[in-house]
């Protein structure tokens, strides 16, 4: 694993080792990937969970209809993490503070886990992230969200864990605060570690 700059000061991504792509880009490349994303539901559309099912008013037999709606959110997403890199960058609101909500499961401050998914009431794609500090954060993992539980969502059910790891991993280099983040992707990045 390793951790790369999508942009300087504000957003970092995992890449997890054997993947293409880093986290953030693998979030928005398979899921504006119809096939991608229609291969998932045509494997688990039966496990929609009610709520889904009623909320889309998409049957859980029209996987077409469910990833039209999860490549829709995934561009909406792309869209919308760029607005908020620029309104960081410009000092504006809403920011991706304001945006994230605390992944139950996790630690608070410092090193606080994330989750994503505000689209819309029945957003289906999740954005998993640790916020080494206030603006600034780190991509973790993501996928699509069938279920309320985790745990009955196959793409999701290691997500609190992944960002579990993450944070023990930063705590453990003392890497807590934006300037010492800094400082240990640099080191991982030069090789001197």
């Amino acid at each position: 694993m390793k951790i790369i700059e999508i942009e300087p000061g504000i957003l970092y991504s995992v890449w997890y080792d054997h993947e293409i792509y880093d986290e953030y880009n693998r979030i928005f490349e398979s899921y504006s990937d119809f096939t991608y994303t229609l291969d998932f539901f045509n494997k688990y559309n039966l496990r929609i969970n009610d709520f889904y099912v009623s909320a889309t008013g998409i049957p859980r037999t029209d996987p077409e209809g469910y990833a039209e709606k999860v490549v829709t959110e995934c561009l909406e997403l792309e869209e919308r993490f760029e607005n908020l890199v620029d309104n960081v960058k410009d000092g504006l609101t809403p920011d991706f503070h304001e945006e994230f909500q605390w992944l139950e499961g996790t630690p608070g401050f410092p090193l606080t886990g994330l989750k994503w998914g505000k689209i819309d009431s029945a957003s289906m794609l999740r954005i998993y992230a640790v916020e080494v500090e206030s603006n600034c954060l780190i991509i973790v993992y993501g996928g699509i969200k069938i279920s309320h539980k985790l745990s009955e969502c196959p793409m999701l059910e290691t997500a609190v864990r992944k960002v579990q790891d993450l944070i023990f991993y930063l705590r453990q280099n003392d890497a807590t605060t934006i300037s010492d983040f800094k400082d240990l992707i640099n080191k991982k990045r030069d090789g001197d570690e």
